[in-house]
């Protein structure tokens, strides 16, 4: 693999460019050695306008969900498309977020979440193409849970049900959180 330098990486007008690059040689976890290991906690994908609802928003409906995810309760997972996407929409003027405020929001979803290889392609496909990344994460992790508000997805996803990955807005997850089986650490 040939060096990269930022004037070569496609985000490279973003604030937030040298840390995405800095991202392509961080050792990422395959999906199918997530999709085997044992799992204590439910594992979720969440895609970026949820993301953004949580760091950014605020949004009540995404606060038990963004509690659940800083304490630790749920595990997740993101691909670096992801985190590029994230990094392209909090760049836009529209959000008037600052290069260091761009690059906190990107860190801490890196702190709270695991950084997965690209993952193969899912059974399920979603007809916005720019959302595909969430649907092929989901099913090739074998997560309990893709987070989304995005009406495409949701539809897609009810191909995904088959693979036992449930697609749910942020405020419909939080009842199977609640539901998921108590560890015997937690009983």
């Amino acid at each position: 693999m040939t060096e990269l330098d930022a004037s070569d990486y496609r985000f490279a007008k973003l604030p937030t460019a040298d840390f995405l690059l800095s991202l392509q040689t961080q050792e990422a976890v395959l999906p199918e050695t997530m999709a085997l290991c044992e799992r204590t906690k439910p594992l979720l994908v969440i895609d970026t306008n949820v993301w953004l609802d949580i760091l950014y928003w605020d949004d009540v409906q995404t606060r038990e969900l963004a509690s659940d995810i800083e304490n630790g309760t749920v595990d997740v997972c993101i691909t670096l498309a992801a985190i590029e996407e994230l990094a392209d929409v909090v760049s836009r003027k529209y959000f008037v977020i600052d290069p260091e405020r761009q690059l906190s929001l990107l860190k801490h979803v890196l702190s709270v979440a695991t950084l997965v290889a690209p993952p193969p392609g899912a059974t399920a496909k979603c007809r916005d193409t720019d959302d595909q990344k969430f649907l092929d994460l989901a099913q090739s992790v074998g997560a309990d849970f893709l987070v989304t508000k995005d009406k495409l997805v949701l539809k897609a996803g009810k191909r995904l049900k088959k693979y036992g990955v449930l697609v749910l807005t942020p405020q419909d997850v939080r009842f199977p959180l609640d539901a998921m089986p108590k560890t015997p650490s937690e009983t």
